[in-house]
């Protein structure tokens, strides 16, 4: 509508009619920018939200954020600049006052020094720090964009310092020669034992990977049946005033499905004048920002560009987008995500009823392109055992819940206690939520679904694979550096629960090809003293490796019922067959382990069959 007032010639510049004093709304009339339909629709939404009235119209479209700061800054007759008059030369080492209050030394004049703002009060409660650190000064009102740009440009260097400042129990600080040269002389070891006493040798891994089995088996069966019985979903409870929700949607090279992540998340059913979405690229990716450049993006939703570092990861991407963010729940989704509509709305109730401790809502994660091929399905199967069966016991049995890198949501506050994502991690995920359980918070799992692009192509799966392997040997390896500080936070049950978790996956997939060929002595195609074994050693672990094999059909069989693609079912016993797979990708995983632990192997997206 505003666009066709200004091709009519219908505006009318600011500076000619008069705003001193009046409703925002009648200035923005008078001059043309909205019509009193507009007005009237959002004055009530400013009722039913809460929200202020110049942010519902901006969330809208019907202006646009450089007007609603002229307007205002007219309003109480104040300047208003877009550009500084003088840069000034400002520096500070820690900009965390200016982020927090949304202003930024604009520059310096004869004077004294331009504070610019996208809101005069803000600069009122905050100026006596400002003449504490500056002296005297004034105040500019500016656009949020303009503002943020400057914010980054003054403080390149201390952003991007802070971003990949490791947090506490970081794996940046792991010895990781002392890795290598540990893993190598296992490595020997293990080689020297085989080639001279090989049969006690076999005996002695194949015995580690039944006990292992046996209780990985033991604590998934006890966490299945004495956790509660899944919930339906809370009731759509909403607090009187909505929270703000800002979402951060890392991309890189994404090319391919900006158009489909655009259109998804403009379907999120939540006020806009409540909602940020950043879609983050980094500084080089000029591919993906010249597509999104071609969209026109809602004004709720923006780009930030991250600067080069000493390393490029998904998680210092958000540790520096993370200070920009306005909104009290601080929400992750990945480029090729297509959440459900009602998914915001559901994340605001649970956090309004879930206990106080409760710092994290992660939300259950599907497929769009399930019936691909055969590793999509058993992919999306294996996700469904995960995040329908073993995530919601592990929260309801009150465990490390090792959350997803997207559908996830935080609340700020706790984000910032615990110095956000490790950025050098890369399952900074994982390592988020055992940190959350350490400071005493817990994880709710939402009944909500995001729908997402499932690795389809065997390739592609094992690079995806050994990233998130090396990245669950990095994070057990960085917090059980200090055992004793592990134990007192987590307690015993949680400390065993942690054990359980991380060392069946770092040592059984690699051992797996030892193992598989048991199943030829329970086929009846060897004897089973080829192993060298007694026949009740034999008839033994191959029990447990059936009672293994058995457990694993069950979770997986109660998730893609949970998740409704009952018409999986028959694959679920094929993925036996495709979780060998996973012992390539930890050879890969553990080899960068030792050579580049901070390297972030990228998945592509956006090549494969979707529907909207």
């Amino acid at each position: 509508m505003s666009n066709i007032r200004l091709q009519r010639g219908q505006y009318r510049p600011l500076s000619d009619i008069k705003c001193a004093n009046r409703p925002l709304g009648q200035i923005l009339i008078d001059a043309g920018r909205i019509s009193p339909t507009d007005l009237v629709n959002s004055l009530d939404a400013h009722q039913r939200t809460g929200a202020r009235l110049g942010e519902i119209l901006v969330a809208s479209g019907a202006i646009t954020a450089k007007t609603l700061s002229e307007a205002l800054a007219r309003q109480r007759s104040l300047p208003y600049r877009l550009t500084p008059q003088s840069q000034g030369l400002y520096t500070d080492e820690d900009p965390t006052f200016w982020i927090k209050a949304g202003l930024v030394p604009w520059g310096q004049t004869s004077q004294g020094w331009q504070i610019a703002a996208k809101d005069y009060d803000s600069y009122q409660r905050h100026a006596p720090e400002i003449a504490r650190r500056l002296g005297t000064h004034e105040f500019v009102w500016s656009t949020p964009d303009v503002i943020e740009k400057r914010l980054q440009s003054l403080f390149e260097a201390q952003l991007i310092q802070a971003a990949e400042a490791p947090p506490e129990a970081g794996c940046a600080t792991l010895n990781y020669a002392r890795l290598k040269w540990g893993s190598m002389t296992i490595l020997i070891a293990l080689a020297c034992a085989f080639c001279t006493l090989p049969a006690m040798t076999f005996i002695g891994l194949v015995s580690l990977g039944a006990c292992l089995l046996l209780l990985s088996v033991i604590h998934k069966t006890h966490l299945i049946l004495a956790s509660p019985r899944q919930r339906k979903g809370r009731p759509l409870y909403q607090p009187d005033i909505l929270p703000k929700v800002s979402l951060l949607v890392p991309l890189f090279k994404e090319k391919d499905i900006v158009a489909r992540l655009i259109k998804r998340l403009s379907q999120l059913d939540y006020p806009h004048s409540h909602l940020e979405a950043i879609l983050i690229l980094e500084a080089e990716d000029t591919q993906t920002a010249d597509i999104i450049r071609r969209h026109k993006l809602p004004n709720w939703m923006r780009v930030m560009r991250i600067p080069k570092g000493h390393v490029q990861t998904k998680p210092r991407a958000m540790n520096y987008a993370l200070r920009f963010c306005s909104g009290d729940i601080i929400g992750i989704y990945d480029a090729e995500d297509a959440p459900e509509p009602d998914q915001l709305r559901k994340v605001v109730a649970t956090f309004a009823t879930a206990p106080p401790n409760t710092a994290c809502v992660q939300g259950a994660l599907d497929f769009y392109n399930t019936q691909f091929n055969w590793i999509a399905r058993c992919f999306t199967i294996e996700y469904n055992g995960w995040f329908r069966t073993l995530l919601p016991a592990l929260s309801a049995s009150d465990h490390v819940v090792p959350l997803g890198g997207t559908t996830v949501f935080f609340r700020r506050d706790v984000l910032q206690e615990l110095n956000a994502w490790d950025a050098h991690n890369v399952t900074e995920d994982c390592d988020l939520g055992v940190r959350l359980v350490r400071r005493g918070y817990r994880c709710e799992i939402l009944t909500s679904t995001t729908f997402e692009e499932a690795n389809s192509h065997w390739f592609s799966w094992i690079k995806q694979r050994s990233r998130w392997l090396k990245g669950y040997y990095i994070t057990y390896f960085a917090h059980m550096r200090d055992m004793r500080c592990l134990i007192h936070d987590l307690g015993w049950r949680r400390f065993w629960g942690f054990q359980m978790l991380f060392l069946p996956t770092m040592i059984l997939i690699p051992l797996a090809p030892i193992f598989w060929g048991f199943w030829l002595v329970t086929l009846g195609i060897l004897h089973p003293q080829s192993f060298g074994l007694s026949q009740g050693a034999m008839v033994w672990l191959s029990s447990v490796f059936i009672v293994s094999f058995a457990s694993d059909i069950i979770v997986n069989i109660l998730g893609t019922i949970r998740s409704g693609h009952k018409g999986l079912l028959p694959w679920v016993p094929t993925t036996y067959l495709y979780f060998p797979l996973a012992s390539l990708a930890s050879y890969k995983a553990l080899f960068e382990l030792c050579t580049n632990p901070f390297y972030w192997d990228k998945t592509m997206h956006g090549q494969k069959k979707s529907k909207e």
